[in-house]
């Protein structure tokens, strides 16, 4: 038994050497990077000293099926270049044939290293080097450089649809090199011991955004634009006879009669982004929205004031919930005190899997890690409070959305639910 005793107690210890001097392949508490598709790499500098302006980040990515983009994004303007890549035995082959940068070239990378050189000139058609610092993907974060790649770059253009997709496709075969390396007895032991950036279970595609799920059968939602895509053609609308023939118009005025009034009286306004802290990045771009794109108010479009008014002269109570009250507690209290309101207007973004997102903010960066933290607590809080359903029957979310055009402190978290999940009553 003694014998055995010293045995268990310096096996950790081996295992943790072993671990520990395999040298820069394979780290305690990091994964080791096999693909590029693992890898971002953030442009530094060319060797002339070109180098991409202030709060200016120019981020290669590799997606699956060969695909490499160069994503340039700033606070206003954005681009991307499309291109090849392979790799094998430890050489990259990249290829750009684009207006603004032609390479063609193979070289030696060490996926693990921190800072790289690369044999071209990202801002010269000289001959020369440039450096890049790398990142280690982070799915969450790296699905919306991927659509945004897809849907900026002109060659060959592609629609939102697919965009979605190949961010899709991008994300699952992260995960799958990721489940790949978690079946070596080593590798798992080191991916173990790193509490952080957990990689999902799977990825879905959303009509406009990406649904994580983890797993522990938690989800999250990515919210990648709150408008439709314009469509394809221009659209030429032409009266029927029915349409114009004067014997088929009703011009009639409202009455001022009550009576079909709903019997509640009383009339909800929802608006967890009232005060602003929004972005319509894929309207700006692709729907000829004015000035800069960015929203000041959600309620902009929405003429909730004169709406209030017409109802307040028709006899209604009104109701207002908006920006940080927007809670879940807030809102099944709000239903049960008001009983049964006869008009609810809720202004939000939302999913094409029926998510709205409310005013509680869980991060004020896209911090997926910070963000479920959070949601966790916040779900204990809810089954404290007597709401248990609803957490169990994924009555509540969270959802990333974004807040500037900064990609990197362009989003952040908040907490959404789903009411048709037996409305928001399923929480009692």
């Amino acid at each position: 038994m003694k014998g055995k005793k010293v045995y268990l107690a310096i096996l950790p210890v081996a295992i943790f050497i072993l671990l520990t001097t395999m040298g820069p392949k394979l780290i305690l508490g990091q994964t080791r990077i096999i693909s590029p598709i693992q890898n971002l790499y953030y442009h530094i500098s060319d060797d002339n000293g070109t180098k991409p302006t202030k709060d200016t980040d120019v981020i290669l990515l590799f997606e699956p099926d060969g695909r490499a983009i160069i994503y340039v994004e700033g606070k206003s303007d954005h681009m991307a270049m499309k291109g090849t890549w392979s790799y094998r035995s430890g050489q990259l082959s990249l290829q750009f044939q684009t207006e603004e940068l032609r390479v063609n070239t193979t070289f030696p990378i060490d996926l693990q290293k921190d800072e790289v050189g690369m044999p071209f000139r990202l801002f010269s058609s000289d001959r020369g080097t440039s450096r890049w610092k790398r990142q280690p993907v982070i799915v969450e974060r790296a699905v919306t450089f991927v659509f945004r790649g897809e849907v900026l770059s002109e060659a060959p253009k592609i629609d939102a649809d697919k965009a979605i997709t190949r961010a899709v496709d991008f994300a699952n075969a992260v995960i799958q090199i990721g489940k790949r390396q978690a079946k070596s007895f080593f590798m798992s032991l080191a991916n173990a011991s790193n509490s952080q950036n957990k990689l999902p279970k799977v990825v879905r595609p959303l009509k406009n955004g990406i649904e994580v799920e983890y797993e522990d059968g938690t989800k999250a939602e990515i919210l990648l634009f709150s408008w439709s895509p314009p469509p394809p053609g221009t659209l030429e609308l032409k009266p029927s006879k029915l349409v114009t023939d004067p014997r088929v118009h009703l011009n009639a005025k409202p009455s001022g009669n009550t009576k079909f009034d709903p019997d509640n009286k009383t009339a909800l306004f929802i608006s967890p982004l009232h005060t602003g802290r929004i972005i319509s990045w894929f309207d700006r771009l692709f729907s000829e929205a004015k000035n800069s794109g960015v929203v000041s108010k959600l309620t902009e479009g929405l003429p909730w004031d004169k709406i209030k008014e017409r109802l307040e002269k028709r006899g209604y109570n009104i109701k207002e919930l908006k920006d940080e009250d927007v809670t879940v507690e807030r809102l099944i209290k709000t239903f049960i005190d008001l009983k049964d309101p006869g008009i609810v207007i809720f202004l939000t973004h939302g999913t094409s899997s029926g998510s709205l997102l409310i005013g509680e903010q869980l991060t004020e960066t896209d911090d997926v890690d910070e963000a479920n933290q959070k949601f966790e607590e916040l779900k204990n809080r809810l089954k404290g409070a007597g709401h248990r359903r609803l957490v169990e029957n994924d009555g509540v979310g969270i959802m990333k959305v974004e807040l500037d055009l900064k990609v990197q402190q362009d989003s952040a978290w908040f907490v959404s639910i789903k009411p048709y999940l037996g409305s928001i009553y399923s929480g009692l």
